[in-house]
């Protein structure tokens, strides 16, 4: 005989610590303390963003010079090696919407 799958309460006590009743892998932190990580972080975006752009400035002409002279099925290669899990066309969602009515079951509940 199969053994028998643990119910819903055994896997959710799995993601929950026992002790403060909070997800595994996660701690409360204070409206102080939430509030300066959130100056850090937002400080530490625009300084990113601030980079990137200084990068592109420097760049952008060769990086499309570059692009430009790729074939499509190179551009296309070099996009899935980055990003793996790129869709195959731009909009997918937007695609199912253009199918029409009944043919939306990837997009509508049940």
């Amino acid at each position: 005989m199969a053994p028998k799958a643990a119910g819903l309460g055994a896997m959710k006590s799995a993601f929950i610590n026992d002790v403060d009743k909070t997800p595994v892998g996660c701690h409360w932190v204070s409206s102080q303390q939430a509030a300066q990580q959130i100056v850090q972080l937002r400080t530490s975006i625009f300084e990113d963003k601030a980079a990137l752009l200084s990068i592109l400035e420097r760049f952008e002409t060769i990086i499309h010079k570059r692009w430009d002279k790729k074939t499509m099925e190179k551009r296309r290669a070099l996009l899935l090696r980055a990003f793996p899990g790129i869709p195959r066309k731009h909009r997918p969602d937007f695609e199912e919407i253009q199918k029409g009515p009944g043919r939306r079951s990837q997009l509508t509940p049940e």
